[in-house]
């Protein structure tokens, strides 16, 4: 099993949006058993998910001191989010791993081969522990200058949290949300494709209508047949099966 955290202190870059579609085009476009744990406050990967969610709430992992047995889904299996998750900034970063290693533990027995991580837009200890259990990690930007000056100071995180988990590797930065119509998000493209040649995806998810409308409706991209979503199932399907390659999972 391997285990993706998606990950930026920032908020509104996508991350859920990307969450999202690679647990569904992982899973019904290539056969994988995936797992999704929503470490977001916000819940809007639990909400979007809800149809897989399983028998076990991520306040009662975190803050109940009895064994937490769940069983997966055969496709997509969400833990999803609720209120006791916003007390988890109580716990240090140890208590955190403690809890996410339990459940990757029970998600390898039971077969499930990607472990989709979504992260709180915040730089705390969900954050790091996250980081600290990961074998991977993505990071989602969008093209705004508040976004890129983030880039640095995830950067930071990333690098200190490889003193610890030596084994985390980096698949990169993922402009998202991107108006290729907007001469600002080309500039900054570029700009940052210079700055971080060899951490830029060969990929960006553009903003288009028919993703925000999927997520909406809580319905699979993959299954629009509407010539407006043709190009963004392009997009999410080659992201998919990239990330399944950087990751040894196909």
């Amino acid at each position: 099993m391997k285990t993706l955290a998606i990950a930026n202190q920032k908020g509104g870059v996508g991350k859920t949006t990307i969450v999202v579609n690679l647990a569904q085009f992982a899973s019904y476009s290539y056969g994988k058993k995936v797992a999704v744990i929503d470490l977001d406050t916000q819940g809007n990967a639990s909400w979007t998910l809800a149809d897989n969610t399983v028998s076990l709430k991520l306040g009662d992992v975190f803050f109940s001191d009895e064994e937490q047995l769940f069983s997966v889904n055969e496709n997509i299996s969400l833990i999803s989010s609720d209120y006791k998750l916003a007390n988890i900034e109580k716990l240090n970063v140890e208590e955190i791993c403690e809890k996410l290693k339990k459940i990757k533990s029970q998600l390898e027995q039971q077969g499930v081969e990607l472990f989709i991580i979504d992260t709180p837009p915040s730089m705390g200890n969900a954050l790091v522990s996250t980081l600290l259990v990961a074998d991977y990690v993505l990071c989602p930007i969008e093209l705004e200058a508040f976004s890129l000056q983030g880039v640095k100071k995830m950067r930071t995180v990333i690098n200190n949290v490889k003193q610890r988990n030596s084994s985390i590797t980096e698949l990169g930065l993922l402009p998202s949300r991107v108006d290729n119509r907007n001469a600002n998000h080309r500039k900054q493209l570029a700009e940052m494709k210079q700055l971080y040649a060899k951490l830029v995806c060969p990929f960006s998810i553009s903003l288009r209508s028919s993703v925000a409308d999927a997520i909406s409706s809580r319905t699979w991209l993959g299954k629009n047949k509407k010539r407006s979503a043709k190009s963004a199932i392009v997009e999410f399907s080659s992201l998919t099966d990239w990330v399944l390659h950087q990751t040894e999972l196909a």
